[in-house]
């Protein structure tokens, strides 16, 4: 087994993937960009729930009304737009996976916060290879940072 593959096996294998996608309805769409075929890659977006972990609450909750605006902002703020790409990297000749969440508001998700919605399986590995498993990096085809 090799550890690479063709740009023509790569965009073969994600015209598969997405039409399994479009059956199970999950999402995963095909883009071009600037209609060349070599700006073709996977995006899927998703909007999700995420839990705060207690560094990243809101704490500041005062009296009657106020708690009711306090917690709709927490509400808000928990409310995330997860944005996944996989784009074919020409220099290594593999898939890279490429995403970035922000919250309603249009503000990013920190890397830390990030970190945190990491499945707690993982969480002991991503103790000890923090950067190895996630980092952030702009998306090549757009120049837009993402993680």
């Amino acid at each position: 087994m090799s550890g690479y593959i063709s740009w023509e096996n790569f965009l073969f294998e994600i015209k598969n993937f997405q039409a399994a996608s479009s059956s199970l309805r999950d999402g995963w769409e095909l883009r071009v960009l600037k209609d060349e075929p070599q700006h073709t890659f996977l995006a899927k977006r998703v909007i999700k729930m995420i839990e705060q972990t207690p560094a990243h609450a809101t704490t500041n909750i005062h009296e009657g009304s106020q708690e009711e605006n306090v917690l709709a902002s927490d509400a808000s703020n928990r409310l995330v737009t997860f944005e996944y790409h996989v784009i074919y990297s020409i220099s290594y000749s593999v898939p890279v996976l490429y995403f970035t969440a922000w919250r309603q508001d249009g503000t990013p998700l920190s890397l830390e916060e990030v970190w945190d919605q990491v499945p707690r399986c993982y969480q002991e590995q991503l103790k000890q290879q923090r950067w190895s498993i996630l980092t952030q990096q702009q998306l090549p085809l757009i120049m837009v940072e993402y993680r």
